[in-house]
């Protein structure tokens, strides 16, 4: 039996992602995500702690849907582990969600 201590199920979902850290923006591909928070990977590593702006650029057959917003969240780096053919994965927690933001992310997570 796992130790899952996750309070939310975690989905498989691949969605093209852009990091804002600073004045840098990192362009990446969700590997999950549940209600709480997403893992993502990037070009480079992230610092754990630091406040990042998340925006997930919803598809459609693998190209941006013209007819959907992106989804803007803030987020925070809560761990990242370097990948062997370079990039990072980082584990990013979700921070304060609005009404709208966490219906548009629970209609994500329910198309996964």
């Amino acid at each position: 039996m796992s130790d899952n201590r996750r309070k939310d199920p975690r989905y498989d979902l691949s969605i093209t992602a852009e990091v804002q850290v600073g004045e840098d923006l990192l362009e990446g591909q969700t590997k999950n995500m549940s209600a709480s928070g997403v893992s993502v990977e990037v070009d480079q590593e992230l610092e754990d702690g630091v406040q990042v702006s998340l925006t997930l650029l919803l598809t459609q057959g693998g190209i941006e849907d013209p007819n959907t917003d992106p989804l803007d969240v803030a987020a925070t780096v809560m761990w990242c582990a370097p990948k062997e053919d370079g990039g990072a994965v980082a584990g990013l927690r979700f921070e304060e969600l609005n009404q709208a933001q966490k219906e548009r992310l629970a209609a994500l997570l329910e198309s996964a």
